[in-house]
């Protein structure tokens, strides 16, 4: 899907529409709340600095606090 439109994957798909959620949308079908999720895919909103990367035991630390 990367670099082609909405439409573009629709007609590869041989579907008849295709929508995508946004974000709210996403965060709205699960239970609990937004900052429970990491939404950084979607967002870019990174809760480690990807830009200065840090220890693997810091990152599992990170993703550990998340689903508590």
């Amino acid at each position: 899907a990367n670099g082609r439109s909405v439409e573009e994957i629709r007609e590869y798909l041989g579907v008849d529409s295709l929508h995508y959620l946004s974000l709210d949308g996403l965060l709205s079908c699960v239970h609990g709340s937004p900052q429970d999720f990491c939404t950084a895919c979607y967002s870019g909103d990174y809760r480690i600095d990807i830009e200065n990367p840090v220890t693997e035991q810091d990152i599992t630390g990170d993703q550990l606090r998340m689903f508590s």
